[in-house]
């Protein structure tokens, strides 16, 4: 069976026997799989990544056992004196948490960290980036500044001139008057 919706697919293969029981007793549990984590801007650096069930019930092997056996009125209880079984069981439930701990460790390591170290050089070089165009706005605003400053005082110096000329102009009409 394959089941594919949008971020989410799913495949799994049913036996002949499945379903066959009483109605509504069917039950089935899934032991693989992942989730599919996008790491940057780009939405083709994807990594796949899922653990096994870390359940008590799942953790050993079908020929040792599993770590929940072990529990008091289990078929590999300590109380059952069965000590060299229930240390394999817990060997080898040690063993599976500490591959998927190793798994999750490298993806870490390997996808995770690398990603924040390349975002965290581009978040510099953009921080730059930004820094450099407002220095250039602002000098660009400076200069502005400065232009209409000077004009300002052009404008003032062509005005004073201007009334001085009227005054002068005034003073000859009433002379020759």
């Amino acid at each position: 069976v394959f089941y594919s919706s949008g971020a989410t697919s799913v495949r799994f293969t049913l036996e002949e026997s499945f379903g066959t029981g009483a109605p509504d007793t069917t039950a089935f549990s899934i032991t693989g799989g992942g989730a599919r984590w996008q790491l940057d801007a780009n939405p083709i650096n994807k990594i796949h990544f899922g653990l096994s069930s870390l359940d008590s019930s799942f953790l050993g092997n079908d020929a040792l056992g599993y770590l929940s056996s072990l529990k008091s009125g289990g078929a590999n209880a300590l109380s059952s004196e069965n000590y060299h079984q229930a240390a394999n069981i817990a060997a080898a439930a040690s063993q599976q948490v500490a591959t998927d701990r190793a798994r999750l460790g490298a993806v870490k390591s390997y996808s995770v960290d690398s990603t924040l170290s390349s975002l965290n050089s581009a978040k510099t070089a953009l921080t730059a980036a930004v820094s450099s165009i407002e220095e250039v706005d602002f000098v660009s605003e400076t200069a502005n500044y400065q232009r209409l400053q000077s004009l300002y005082k052009m404008g003032v110096s062509v005005i004073a001139a201007i009334n001085n000329n009227t005054a002068n102009v005034l003073a000859l009409l009433e002379n020759i008057l």
